[in-house]
């Protein structure tokens, strides 16, 4: 619609298009938390002094990471990392941009978890054996911090639910400008109506 996300749709697939760069700032984030694990003691063993120096290359990575936070210069960006591990992820981007929005899509959970089953991405969005209220239950507290997080920043986000935003292409071009992406009304319609595919909804 005019956009370019920086990502690519792997072939045979119809869902991707995340920035190869943007996800490899957020993969890489967590690996700083290890920093907390440790305290500083006046004599350290050799093993503590390895330790150490691992620390003092994460920090370097850190630096890494942020210079790279600040140089996305995409407009329109996607990572479920955002919301999945938000307390890693978005506080760095917090940081070091002032120019975050969302635009955040909801679906039935139960439809959801359907679908993270169907297309066996357990690994990536369940925690062990997981039922589907323990995951709603977890989900629940995710989305409360996440938007919790948001609003004590200021960040400005909007909605949209899926798979209803198929038909709603008005309220998708409303929802877009307000969060300040310019779209002829027109042109983006006829590319919506060529996006969509109700097809390869398979919960609803």
């Amino acid at each position: 619609m005019g956009y370019e996300t920086g990502g690519n749709l792997p072939e045979g697939e119809t869902e991707g298009k995340e920035d190869r760069i943007v996800r490899g700032i957020n993969n890489k984030v967590n690996i700083v938390e290890i920093i907390k694990q440790f305290t500083g003691e006046k004599e350290f063993s050799k093993e503590q002094e390895q330790k150490f120096k691992a620390i003092e290359e994460m920090i370097q990575t850190k630096r890494r990471i942020i210079d790279k936070i600040k140089d996305v210069d995409n407009e329109v960006i996607k990572d479920p990392a955002f919301f999945n591990r938000y307390e890693e992820c978005l506080d760095n981007w917090v940081k070091n941009r002032k120019d975050l929005k969302f635009l955040i899509m909801i679906r039935e959970l139960e439809n959801s978890y359907k679908s993270i089953k169907r297309k066996k991405f357990e690994d990536i969005f369940l925690e062990g054996e997981e039922s589907l209220e323990d995951w709603k239950e977890r989900i629940y507290k995710t989305h409360f911090q996440f938007i919790k997080k948001l609003v004590e920043n200021k960040i400005p986000f909007e909605y949209l639910k899926f798979p209803e935003v198929i038909d709603d292409y008005e309220n998708v071009h409303k929802t877009l400008m307000r969060l300040g992406l310019e779209i002829n009304y027109e042109k983006g319609k006829e590319t919506w109506d060529k996006l969509i595919n109700k097809e390869l909804v398979h919960f609803k």
